[in-house]
């Protein structure tokens, strides 16, 4: 099953949730346990650590704000090729977690097929980039402390239960890398409550908090969802000023006050109808979408040749590019598809094939066949390997 923004936040629509809560309030959806055992669990969690090579500090433990120095649980390994890499010691690791260290292993839907699907299914459905990151803890120690995340979270308890504390913002929409300092909350939590195996906890970006462990083992995923701001709207203006003669000029710094008032001037009038344009906020969400990066996914031997498409009409097609994005040809007939970063241009009649497969619905190459009445089995085909080469999306 394709676990979507719907599941988690059930009974509540996705719709009202957006409406009434996205971005202005956190949120608390109980649920029974066992309901994200498809997405990861502690076996999931014991055969990434021993099979995958995390460098720190994608794979790093915490303990009540600090981080451990990763030479305490593991150790630099020769490969034999003037290669190193830091090999995690299986005893040294469990010591440090029985003394209340928290393990994290950050992007972890890299590495967990499951959580990539995830990922890519919010991405598509909420038009932002989203990553998640992976929590497991004994004990009863804070981890990190009270803090805020540059990006909205939904955390998923998986198993065990921690105890929540939530602050409200202390400055709206803080930012990493800016100069303004954002103050610690001075007053009590809004509330506190234990997370349950299940549940479900919304946060929006900047608010204040603090999750403790209770004594026993608990694993969860932070889905981390991050939206463009402002900032990537205005340098992506500066982007597209290149076109324009007045922003490539220079800037008149030996003029006198009448060449720069001129200068600014046209500058401002410049601003002023790209601003007044109804289209710019349009134009700029089909640029982010268009290069927003697939996910890779693979179906070896199968390299997808062209003649073999309609041999197996039940498999799937997969879209790769989460926020691709048609719209009509602004210079002729037919319409354009942007992804990966890219731009395509398909004849009308292949409008209905695309329009499914950006749907983000699990599709086979039946349905893809059948959605278009003007083309035939074999013009159908040809779009899906179009698609297919450019890695847009892939068959399993």
């Amino acid at each position: 099953m394709v676990v979507r923004l719907a599941h988690l936040l059930a009974p509540q629509s996705a719709v009202e949730f957006i409406r009434t809560i996205y971005g202005r309030n956190y949120a608390h959806f109980s649920g029974e346990a066992g309901r994200f055992a498809s997405l990861a669990d502690w076996g999931a969690l014991n055969n990434l650590l021993a099979t995958q090579r995390f460098a720190f500090p994608r794979l790093r433990l915490a303990k009540q704000g600090d981080i451990v120095p990763e030479e305490l649980y593991t150790e630099q390994v020769d490969t034999s090729g003037h290669a190193f890499y830091r090999r995690i010691l299986t005893g040294q690791l469990v010591k440090q977690l029985r003394d209340g260290a928290t393990l994290v292993i950050d992007r972890v839907d890299q590495a967990h097929q499951p959580l990539a699907q995830l990922a890519s299914t919010l991405e598509s459905e909420m038009r932002a980039r989203v990553f998640v990151n992976l929590y497991a803890s004994w004990g009863a120690a804070e981890g990190f402390g009270t803090h805020w995340d540059d990006h909205d979270v939904f955390v998923l308890q998986l198993d065990g239960h921690k105890r929540w504390k939530i602050f409200e913002p202390t400055r709206m929409w803080p930012l990493r890398d800016e100069t303004a300092e954002t103050p610690k909350p001075q007053s009590p939590p809004i509330a506190e409550f234990d997370l349950m195996a299940g549940d479900v906890l919304y946060l929006p970006h900047g608010w204040w908090h603090a999750a403790s462990p209770c004594g026993q083992p608990s694993l969860h995923l932070s889905v981390g969802v991050a939206h463009q701001n402002g900032i990537d709207f205005v340098k992506w203006l500066t982007g597209i000023a290149r076109d324009y003669e007045i922003f490539r000029q220079r800037v008149p710094l030996l003029g006198g006050d009448s060449a720069r008032n001129k200068y600014l001037a046209s500058i401002r009038g410049q601003l002023n109808e790209l601003m007044n344009s109804d289209s710019v906020l349009d134009r700029f969400v089909e640029y982010s979408d268009g290069v927003s990066p697939g996910r890779p996914l693979f179906k070896l031997p199968d390299i997808g040749e062209q003649n073999t498409i309609l041999e197996n009409l039940t498999a799937e097609v997969v879209l790769l590019a989460p926020k691709a994005t048609s719209r009509p040809n602004r210079d002729g007939d037919g319409f354009v598809l942007t992804a990966l970063g890219r731009r395509w241009m398909f004849a009308e009649a292949a409008r209905p094939i695309i329009d499914m497969l950006i749907s983000g619905d699990g599709v086979t190459v039946q349905q893809v066949v059948e959605s278009s009445p003007h083309l035939g089995p074999e013009q159908a085909a040809d779009v899906v390997y179009t698609l297919l080469n450019a890695g847009v999306v892939a068959i399993q």
